[in-house]
């Protein structure tokens, strides 16, 4: 279960339970949380209950204890191309910010120092 969330990121504990075909997968999450092993890494809706939950990652000790590829060195080109592609994404979300809620949006001060 460890492993898993080491491997394929964040999850919930009905995602992991889903992933892992278990009932009870997520029983051992407090456990590893007390160890060490694993953190909260914020929370979001669930992909299995739709619910907000907590979802569960690799804390400090936990990524320290598996044997993980060394991490690449990124380019500049890689760098710029990433940013400017969650620039767009920003700018899309501001869009259907200002879609789904007109005057709210524009009352919302910006984390990005624009208007």
């Amino acid at each position: 279960m460890f492993r898993h969330l080491i491997e394929r990121g964040g999850h919930t504990g009905r995602e992991l339970n889903e992933s892992l075909s278990s009932q009870s997968a997520h029983k051992r999450l407090s456990e590893l949380a007390r160890e060490g092993l694993i953190v909260e890494q914020g929370h979001r809706p669930c992909r299995v209950s739709g619910r907000r939950s907590v979802v569960w990652g690799p804390g400090p000790v936990g990524a320290m204890s598996v044997d993980r590829p060394q991490a690449r060195t990124v380019t500049r080109e890689e760098m710029s191309g990433e940013i400017q592609r969650l620039r767009a994404e920003v700018a899309g979300l501001k869009a259907e910010l200002r879609r789904v809620s007109p005057g709210t949006a524009s009352a919302q001060p910006s984390l990005w120092g624009d208007q």
